[in-house]
C-alpha cells in the first residue's frame, strides 16, 4: 500500500494474514520515506462461536523496539436469520506497559443470504 498523509509524509508498506480454523496471524510492515522510519505489527485474533478477541503488538524495526499493544474482545450475539450485534471492549498499552485509552463499541452484521448458486 502507499500513502500520502495529512502531514505530508510518505508511507509504503505491505500486510498478510494466515487464517486456519478461526484463528488469524497477522503481519504489517510501513515504511515512512519522509522520515526515514521502518515501523511493524505482529498480531492474532481468533473467533470461536460468537467469542472474538484480537492482540496487535506493535514495533519499531529501525530501533528494534517495542511500542505497545492492543487488546480487544467481544461477542456476536445473534438477534436474528442473518443479524449479528457484536459489544466489545479494548484498551491499548504503550511501551511501559501505561495504559491508554479504553473503548466500548457495538457492532452491527447483516447477512443477506449466500451468493452461491442454488441446486436445482
Amino acid at each position: 500500500h502507499y500513502d500520502w498523509m495529512a502531514n505530508g509524509d510518505q508511507v509504503i508498506g505491505g500486510a498478510t494474514t494466515l487464517t486456519v480454523g478461526g484463528f488469524d496471524l497477522a503481519t504489517a510492515v510501513d515504511w515512512n520515506l519522509s522520515a526515514s522510519n521502518l515501523t511493524g505489527e505482529v498480531g492474532t485474533s481468533m473467533d470461536l462461536w460468537g467469542a472474538q478477541a484480537s492482540a496487535l503488538s506493535k514495533w519499531d524495526l529501525d530501533d528494534l523496539s517495542y511500542d505497545g499493544v492492543e487488546l480487544d474482545a467481544g461477542y456476536a450475539i445473534p438477534v436474528a436469520a442473518g443479524i449479528h450485534i457484536t459489544p466489545s471492549v479494548g484498551v491499548d498499552f504503550d511501551s511501559d506497559w501505561g495504559r491508554g485509552d479504553a473503548t466500548a463499541s457495538v457492532s452491527v452484521s447483516l447477512s443477506f443470504g449466500s451468493n452461491g448458486i442454488p441446486a436445482s
